[in-house]
């Protein structure tokens, strides 16, 4: 129940039958009028330790939601070493900072399903994220082909100068003393064997920021990647009162039979191991399955699912995993869309493994769309107290589409992201009770906001995603830089007039955000107004968003219409090697706009002579930005009015008199705070104030500040300067019109009060 000051929503712990559910979720508070609720890694662990008797377990890092469309598990043995299991979706990076849950003894990544962008789309920011906790050795796995391949087309954009990555073959096992992870390629029906391509690429030889390698053609693998997991047998416990019966002393002989050998002792007692020693307990076996249409389902019902995946001894010299008794105990089910769990044959192959076998499934039509990041959620609900509900329109949430059978036997359920499920000593899953939680489905925002004392009533009955209909609106989508915190994702921003709609920059996971914005009928109609996609750079936390945007676009705009795309000739080049992997999607309807054709001034060199793509019809200037290879500053007509975007770049004289002079609105990033100009100059970033400088000297109507460092989620303080009335500062999901960018200054200090009393 929820209390108010000093006030906890309390949560509750149960362990149920004999697959024994458990579930535990932080507390959560409310203290003044502050709602903040926090469940991560360390409350987790802390949960865990305070049993003291999990050695090996699995939690949950995502289920098919808005802030992550695709399921993932991390699989955690005794000594603290992780193992990713999954589709690392666009989000999953945001999600582990989210819950607090660290990386830095991640050993390896194995990608379940067909291998499409939704499958990886997050896995480049997800490894930048693993590297800066302080891995600096990955292999990352899968059953089918393409895998290295995916890898180097990221080659232009991906830099792991302290991450050793490895690519690991196909039909490898990895195995140490704690577990052994075997892929299993799932064919579909009719597949045959000359259709699997054969991948020679070596990922290591392409890694490097000034790479120029070609890569050979490919065909997409179209089987689907699931994995048997074998946990290894452990020790049983050793029987002190025995050994002393039989005269073993301690110390020595102790030693020596715990590691397998006989002794005799002084009295000429021959004393075997298994004299002393508990037998061991059958270790589970889990399995991961990875369904992604109804042609796979008779591929993974005929797979032999108790098969032996290895025999390579351990180092403590056990026995091989070919002498472990199979006891399949977790299942977890990956089906797509059109893949119905329940229906036959697949739900009685389901019940073949028997009542005391648990199984989890991920179904994105039964999965709830509940907030999954929490902070930014309860931060936009503050931001909409403290300014105008017409800037700040409640996130989208929903129900599942479908809910589960109501008659399924007790051992069939859910998957939910933060579950957790205990598979030594004893396979127990961990289950969440909660009088109030925003996870679980469609969220009732007129009681959350007034049990936390945030709530305020409509000022204006037109919906703020639809007042750029009237008026030119800038929607700030993400407004962070490098990697997405809690409060910020990384850089998009949507210009929204009524004859057209402009994305500016695309950074990772900007799909989901309009999707939790708007929700699927007003994504939709955004979709369908959307004409060009605009790159500045090929830095990965500016762009990685793109392909998802582009294949729901397709998705929702019929043939014959087309986008632009307009970006560094490189990222062309990405875009025509990736779409090797997908050819199914119509990427003839994407025009590349190369903006070097449209440089006002002096252009890179070692672009490649001719025509690269198409020319855009729009006004268009273009100029350096000062930051990196390929970067770009421009100023384009949009419906109506002139957008200069500066992408990232230093403060550039040129940009402001010669490309954006007197625009409508100006959009410049503001990385970093006025005081750290210095290292403003190592990154090749501007501070806040180098941002409003160019703005006057623009001439800029408006002006919009974003890309803010993550160590920066409070609002910055704003100088005192000419053209400071015209500012804004933006949010996560703040929706502007020109004519609100003027009053956006007498809510900064409210919104900086509100910072300073957490």
């Amino acid at each position: 129940m929820l209390l108010r000051s000093g006030r906890i929503l309390t949560r509750r712990l149960r362990i149920e039958g004999s697959t024994d559910f458990v579930r535990t979720k932080s507390s959560s508070r409310i203290i003044g009028k502050e709602l903040d609720l926090f469940h991560g890694r360390s409350d987790l662990e802390r949960a865990i330790s305070t049993r003291g008797s999990m050695k090996t377990f699995i939690q949950v890092l995502s289920h098919p939601t808005s802030d992550n469309s695709e399921p993932c598990i991390v699989l955690q043995t005794l000594p603290g070493t992780k193992y990713v299991i999954g589709r690392c979706g666009e989000g999953l990076q945001r999600s582990l900072n989210q819950n607090k849950i660290r990386m830095g003894k991640l050993k390896s990544i194995f990608l379940t399903g067909c291998l499409d962008w939704k499958g990886v789309g997050g896995l480049p920011g997800f490894l930048l994220t693993v590297n800066e906790q302080g891995s600096r050795s990955l292999t990352l796995h899968s059953a089918g082909q393409n895998l290295s391949y995916a890898c180097s087309t990221w080659r232009k954009f991906m830099f792991h100068n302290q991450l050793d990555l490895q690519i690991s073959c196909p039909d490898s096992v990895y195995q140490d003393d704690h577990v052994a992870i075997g892929g299993v390629a799932i064919r579909p029906d009719g597949y045959k064997d000359s259709e699997t391509p054969q991948e020679q690429l070596d990922y290591k030889i392409l890694q490097g920021r000034h790479n120029k390698t070609d890569l050979d053609p490919t065909t997409p693998d179209r089987r689907s990647s699931c994995y048997i997991v074998q946990i290894m047998p452990s020790r049983g416990r050793f029987l002190v009162d025995k050994a002393k019966e039989l005269g073993v002393p301690p110390g020595k002989m102790y030693s020596q039979l715990t590691n397998g050998q006989t002794v005799v002792t002084e009295a000429g007692v021959t004393v075997r191991p298994e004299d002393v020693i508990e037998a061991a307990k059958v270790p589970p076996r889990v399995l991961v399955i990875d369904c992604p249409a109804p042609e796979y389902v008779s591929g993974v019902i005929a797979e032999d699912w108790k098969r032996q995946i290895y025999t390579k001894k351990r180092k403590n010299g056990q026995n091989p995993i070919e002498e472990i008794p199979v006891d399949i105990k977790l299942v977890y089910h990956f089906p797509g869309k059109d893949v119905d769990p329940f229906a036959e044959p697949y739900f009685s192959w389901m019940q073949s493994f028997g009542p005391d076998c648990l199984h989890q499934i991920s179904h994105p039509v039964y999965s709830p769309n509940g907030i999954m990041l929490e902070s930014a959620a309860l931060l936009n609900m503050k931001l909409r107290y403290h300014t105008s509900s017409s800037q700040f329109p409640r996130l989208y949430t929903a129900d599942a589409e479908r809910q589960f059978p109501a008659d399924l036997p007790s051992n069939i359920g859910p998957m939910h992201a933060l579950d957790l499920v205990a598979l030594e000593p004893e396979v127990k899953k961990k289950v969440e009770e909660s009088s109030m939680s925003m996870d679980l489905g469609y969220v009732d925002w007129d009681k959350i906001e007034k049990q936390a004392g945030f709530y305020r009533q409509e000022e204006d009955p037109q919906p703020a995603t639809n007042r750029h209909e009237t008026e030119p609106q800038i929607i700030t989508v993400g407004t962070g830089s490098a990697i997405p915190s809690k409060y910020r994702n990384v850089i998009s921003t949507v210009v929204r007039t009524q004859p057209e709609s402009v994305v500016l920059d695309c950074g990772e996971g900007t799909l989901g955000n309009l999707s939790r914005l708007y929700g699927p009928e007003g994504l939709s109609d955004l979709l369908q107004h959307i004409t060009t996609v605009y790159i500045s750079h090929l830095h990965a936390d500016h762009h990685l968003g793109t392909v998802s945007l582009l294949r729901e676009w397709l998705l929702h705009n019929p043939s014959p219409r087309t986008i632009e795309l307009i970006g560094p000739w490189l990222y062309h080049e990405f875009i025509q090697e990736w779409t090797q992997l997908e050819p199914w999607v119509d990427w003839n309807r994407v025009k590349f706009v190369d903006t070097e054709q449209y440089m006002v001034g002096i252009g890179f060199r070692g672009r490649p002579g001719g025509k690269i793509g198409h020319q855009t019809a729009r006004p268009l200037k273009a100029c350096k930005a000062f930051h990196c290879e390929y970067a770009y500053s421009v100023n384009m007509k949009i419906g109506d009015i002139y957008v200069a975007f500066s992408g990232d770049t230093r403060p550039n004289d040129f940009f402001a008199t010669r490309v954006g002079k007197n625009c409508d609105v100006l959009i410049h990033e503001a990385t970093h705070d006025d005081e750290l100009l210095e290292e403003a100059k190592l990154k090749k970033h501007s501070t806040i104030g180098e941002a409003l400088q160019i703005g006057n000297q623009m001439n800029a109507k408006n002006i919009v500040l974003t890309h803010f460092s993550q160590r920066y989620p409070k609002a910055p303080e704003l100088q005192s300067q000419d053209h400071s009335s015209h500012v804004a500062v933006g949010f996560d999901g703040m929706h502007l019109t020109l004519s609100q960018i003027p009053g956006q200054q007498s809510h900064i200090r409210p919104i900086q009060d509100m910072f300073d009393d957490e």
